[in-house]
């Protein structure tokens, strides 16, 4: 009996998954989904780190960029974070990987450093400045951006506590400072705080301008 088109176009595509999972098995030795991948490259040997150059201003949005390198391979995977210290934590979070380390330079790390200055830290640094972010948000009932866990494994055995030098968090008079940006549910955010904290102790300001590309996707694919 002759197959139907769909039949047809089912094993096709079985076959293409197939045939994906034996190239994986063959060459990265990736067999498990996303999370498996994102575990692997969490053990690979840390490569370097990147943040904003005025860091130490909470008021401005902080990037941290981690990667780690598989040395046998040459492949770059690395995360990204977003930390709004005054008010929200971590606004956003990714991932991404690289065959090279041209790619992951031009692509990436040039792409973040289109915003703000980068400078080169140490991870115990970097660490730091996201968990400063992470607590100060916590402490006014924020959660980190849902990608955040996943982000975060790259930061492997880091020590934020081995950094003395102290984060600075909040606004210019100690209270949280909320800045809206285009991607935040303003109103949401304002009736929280009012709830939290009642009027008068935080400040806010209107949208402003994206300072970070909402659209920039991760580049890992399930191998699962």
């Amino acid at each position: 009996m002759p197959k139907s088109s769909r039949q047809a176009n089912l094993e096709r595509k079985a076959a293409k998954r197939k045939k994906q999972k034996q190239q994986q098995r063959g060459g990265s030795g990736y067999t498990l989904g996303r999370r498996a991948q994102v575990l692997q490259a969490a053990t690979w040997p840390f490569f370097e780190c990147w943040v904003s150059e005025a860091w130490r201003d909470p008021m401005k949005l902080t990037e941290v960029i981690v990667a780690r390198r598989n040395q046998s391979t040459g492949e770059i995977v690395a995360a990204a974070f977003l930390l709004d210290r005054a008010c929200l934590g971590v606004k956003n979070a990714m991932l991404a990987n690289f065959a090279t380390v041209q790619p992951y330079r031009s692509d990436f790390l040039g792409h973040f450093g289109s915003f703000q200055k980068l400078v080169e830290v140490e991870l115990d640094l970097g660490a730091a400045i996201i968990k400063a972010g992470l607590d100060y948000a916590a402490s006014l009932e924020f959660r980190p951006h849902r990608d955040y866990a996943e982000a975060a494994l790259l930061l492997g055995d880091a020590d934020p506590l081995v950094f003395s030098e102290s984060i600075p968090v909040g606004g210019p008079d100690g209270k949280p400072y909320f800045v809206a940006g285009p991607y935040d549910n303003q109103t949401r955010v304002m009736k929280h705080l009012e709830r939290l904290l009642g009027l008068g102790n935080f400040l806010f300001t209107t949208p402003v301008e994206p300072e970070f590309d909402d659209d920039f996707e991760d580049d890992f694919e399930d191998g699962g």
